[in-house]
């Protein structure tokens, strides 16, 4: 697809070196996703191994100068480009199931994404969890997922988190009646939805979980819903 997301596919060619996904039966697999990624792998001539501009834990790196401090002893060179970086987005990761695609990680393709639930829900942000973090905002019946943002748990990924969140609704015109936040009060998330000035609706971390697989698939109820 033009999304070229990460497939997530069986591990079978014994040219790939051990040390990539280690100990996983699968490898992300994806196709050039811009011009420039074309342009590197006809030069090459073969496939190689990719990785995000960022150490384990931390954001994408946006800047030059930050890349050549953090990623000059991971990466031996780096590539620049004269334009901004303004938002940060990882890659879309699916896999395969049944016949057919499943999300597991939205980023660069499959976000900012729409869902349609059928029911009014007024103007309102969730603010997400803090692993595995993605914020919504809904507007009349429908819900536009923002991209995957990581553990907010990192403090860059937390400072990245709030620029994020402020500068969405505005990207999208849209200005939210409420904030909806996990109940839990230790989560870093639900402190800050308290900072934003709006009315606060708290909602238990799995009811969340049973309620988005709900909208998703425009189940009603009643239902039994199982979260681990």
């Amino acid at each position: 697809s033009a999304a070229a997301p990460i497939v997530l596919a069986r591990r079978h060619d014994a040219t790939i070196a051990p040390s990539v996904a280690p100990d996983l039966p699968t490898l992300g697999v994806m196709l050039p996703s811009s011009p420039l990624h074309h342009l590197l792998l006809h030069g090459f001539g073969g496939p190689v191994v990719c990785t995000s501009g960022n150490r384990a834990g931390a954001p994408i790196v946006l800047d030059e100068d930050t890349a050549r401090a953090e990623l000059s002893g991971i990466a031996d060179v780096l590539l620049a480009h004269d334009r901004r970086i303004v938002r940060r987005l990882d890659d879309s990761v699916v896999q395969w199931v049944d016949g057919a695609p499943q999300v597991l990680r939205r980023g660069r393709g499959l976000a900012p994404s729409v869902l349609e639930v059928g029911l009014p829900l007024g103007t309102r942000l969730a603010v997400g969890g803090d692993l595995k973090n993605a914020f919504a905002l809904s507007l009349g019946d429908r819900i536009l997922l923002s991209a995957h943002r990581g553990n907010l748990e990192h403090a860059r990924v937390f400072d990245a988190y709030v620029e994020d969140l402020a500068s969405e609704p505005e990207l999208h015109r849209i200005r939210p009646e409420a904030v909806v936040r996990d109940l839990h009060p230790d989560q870093l998330a639900h402190r800050h939805a308290a900072t934003l000035g709006l009315p606060l609706v708290s909602v238990p971390h799995h009811a969340a979980h049973v309620a988005a697989v709900m909208a998703e698939h425009r189940l009603e109820g009643p239902l039994l819903g199982v979260a681990f």
